[in-house]
């Protein structure tokens, strides 16, 4: 039993030792390096989101980007055919990989294994982190540090192409917008002009309170006439004098509904509906155009802003820097794992040997004779 005991710890350490060594000379080191920025929020609209939040009746969401939506973005980025091939022309990576550039679909092979040494992660602190490994510490870093280089990059020029598009729409719509109100104006103007009608909310009130007073006077005056008749003769002075002023005021009335007073600000009553209606569309019209002009302009104003941005971008809490110590592979646990499987194939043998040994069974007696006798024969 003690021999037994002693063979498996041989073969275990046996087997530690030689899987050590193998793993050593045919797995080759990796290092990792790691970079952490924390995604900015930006608005998805070229900076126009935080000028649209601080106008009112929009949807307070309008035109903002979660983190998570950036992070989204930044690996997309990260993991693109263009973002990778700078890289591969960049380390050399088809001679690190060993790639042979002969081969029809090396360059597929190439971005596969780049792909599988590139790992981005969002942290629980919303950190977004670009890890990177490699055979070579000082290569790993460098990779990580163009790989946020590079990201900046492409995300400001995104940012400046999103304002410039948004620049180029609003200072068209600017132009449409202002030949608009000038229009709208011009109409209202005239419309002002032919009409008379120039403030409706000033004119109406004053309007309505010069028809009140002449009706009243209208009627006081009937009034008076139809006492002073009972009292007078129809032919006195004084009756005469009252149907003059009843004449007069029934005149001047009914020229003010009918077609209102020339030279002055007095409007015709039978026109006043159509006019104000026609009045306010008119108004309304210059109303809306100069409404969207002043929610178009600084709009308008900060695309051009924002296209001439052009600082960074990310917020690099730590740049990659090379490991001191190698990431891949756990050599001491492959080598135990492989000498524990060596040793329990060992142990197994072991075991079907003694239970062989032991067999009374006469397949089995029958086998070992015949083992037996071949070895002989080779003796």
């Amino acid at each position: 039993m003690i021999r037994r005991i002693r063979l498996m710890l041989t073969v275990f350490c046996s087997s530690l030792v030689l899987g050590y060594a193998i793993i050593y000379v045919v797995i080759d080191e990796q290092f990792e390096s790691t970079a952490v920025i924390i995604p900015a929020e930006t608005d998805g609209m070229g900076g126009m989101g935080s000028m649209l939040k601080g106008l009112k009746n929009l949807p307070v969401n309008i035109g903002k980007t979660g983190a998570k939506s950036e992070t989204n973005r930044y690996k997309t980025i990260i993991y693109s055919r263009t973002m990778l091939e700078e890289l591969i022309h960049q380390f050399h990576l088809y001679e690190v990989y060993d790639i042979d550039t002969t081969d029809i679909d090396y360059r597929e092979k190439t971005l596969k294994e780049l792909r599988g040494d590139i790992v981005t992660e969002e942290t629980d602190e919303d950190a977004f982190e670009i890890t990177v490994r490699s055979t070579d510490p000082q290569r790993a870093a460098a990779m990580v540090n163009y790989i946020v280089a590079a990201l900046n990059d492409k995300v400001i020029q995104l940012q400046i192409s999103k304002s410039k598009e948004n620049r180029i729409f609003l200072e068209k719509r600017v132009s449409e917008i202002s030949k608009e109100l000038a229009v709208a104006e011009d109409s209202l103007r005239h419309y002002q002009e032919r009409s008379g009608l120039y403030d409706l909310e000033t004119q109406l009130p004053g309007l309505m309170t010069l028809y009140g007073t002449l009706e009243s006077n209208l009627m006081t005056k009937k009034i008076q006439k139809d006492i002073l008749e009972k009292l007078y003769d129809k032919n006195s002075p004084e009756v005469k004098s009252l149907q003059i002023e009843v004449s007069e005021y029934q005149s001047k009335l009914n020229s003010l509904r009918q077609q209102g007073e020339k030279g002055s600000l007095m409007l015709s009553m039978k026109r006043l509906p159509a006019n104000a209606l026609e009045y306010l569309r008119r108004y309304r019209t210059v109303e809306i155009s100069a409404s969207l002009l002043e929610f178009v302009t600084p709009l308008y104003e900060q695309a051009r802003i924002e296209e001439k941005k052009d600082y960074p971008i990310l917020q690099v809490i730590d740049t990659a820097v090379p490991a001191a110590k190698k990431s891949w592979p756990p050599r001491l646990l492959f080598a135990f794992l492989c000498a524990s499987f060596v040793t329990s194939i060992t142990m197994l043998g072991m075991v079907l040997g003694m239970i062989i040994d032991t067999s009374t069974n006469p397949k089995i007696t029958s086998l070992k004779a015949e083992f037996a006798k071949v070895s002989f024969r080779w003796k």
